[in-house]
């Protein structure tokens, strides 16, 4: 949007919703001082916080604004990394992180295009008894766990998925802070299952785990309230908690979450079909 007229209104909203000019400006395309000259000239105030400078030049692609849009790949993404991605931060860096097992590395290059970023996904191999990275070398007989990882840099992003809930050390204090709205619920809950859930089409049964039982209580009451379906609550013996359902509720539920979606981890999908057509 350089060298156009902005749009006053436009500009006032934004920074209404993101308290910041550089936020603004990202989405905008344009420089923080144009987007405070803005507000300037029709009357509103900037605060202290409202100013910052331009995040040095990137290294690789990264569409922030895509953030801001409220979609069903945005909500599925959303209900993915409160289950099993990660957040950090420290002096310099704020860091949104999804590392999966690499057979299920298809979602984090989907994750990757989503957010327009051509940084590439980087392929670990991790020892079962240690955390350091390997790189796919190992001693003899050392058992490996094959994983697919994405971090992204992003204070702006970082502070857009703290506001609905997704926060650093958020194991067992989990929970969503804003209402998903009922049109996208389905993909919420789906990408929370694709996470952290798990399908059996020989049980014919499925669920959702979390350490956080206020979250599963937030899916459950979601859950109830687009498809009827009370899902049972229970622990597994680590401790962790699930909320599951089985025989047709569990044939109804992922044919809900499943059925014309076109974004999901193929693994699951696959899962779905088979204990969908074996019913």
């Amino acid at each position: 949007m350089n060298g156009k007229k902005l749009d006053p209104q436009i500009v006032c909203d934004l920074y209404q919703k993101l308290q910041r000019c550089d936020y603004v400006a990202r989405v905008l395309e344009c420089h923080p001082r144009t987007v405070g000259r803005v507000l300037k000239q029709h009357g509103v105030e900037v605060s202290r916080h409202g100013w910052h400078t331009c995040p040095p030049k990137r290294k690789y692609s990264l569409n922030e604004s895509r953030i801001l849009v409220h979609d069903a790949e945005f909500f599925y993404f959303l209900g993915f990394l409160m289950c099993d991605g990660y957040v950090t931060r420290n002096r310099n860096s704020h860091v949104i992180g999804l590392s999966v097992a690499e057979q299920d590395a298809d979602i984090v290059e989907k994750f990757a295009k989503f957010l327009g970023t051509n940084k590439p996904v980087l392929h670990d191999a991790y020892p079962a008894s240690k955390s350091s990275v390997l790189n796919k070398r190992s001693p003899v007989g050392q058992r490996l766990y094959y994983m697919a990882r994405l971090d992204i840099y992003s204070q702006f992003i970082y502070e857009h998925l703290g506001s609905w809930g997704m926060v650093q050390n958020k194991t067992h204090i989990l929970e969503l802070r804003k209402d998903i709205p009922e049109g996208y619920m389905r993909d919420f809950i789906r990408g929370c299952l694709d996470a952290d859930g798990n399908i059996s089409d020989k049980q014919k049964r499925c669920y959702i785990c979390s350490s956080s039982k206020r979250f599963l209580d937030q899916l459950s009451a979601m859950i109830l309230s687009q498809t009827g379906i009370k899902m049972i609550d229970t622990t597994n013996g680590a401790g962790c908690c699930l909320i599951k359902a089985h025989g047709l509720k569990c044939v109804n539920l992922l044919c809900w979450l499943y059925g014309r979606s076109d974004l999901f981890l193929n693994r699951k999908m696959r899962l779905a079909e088979k204990l969908y057509y074996s019913s």
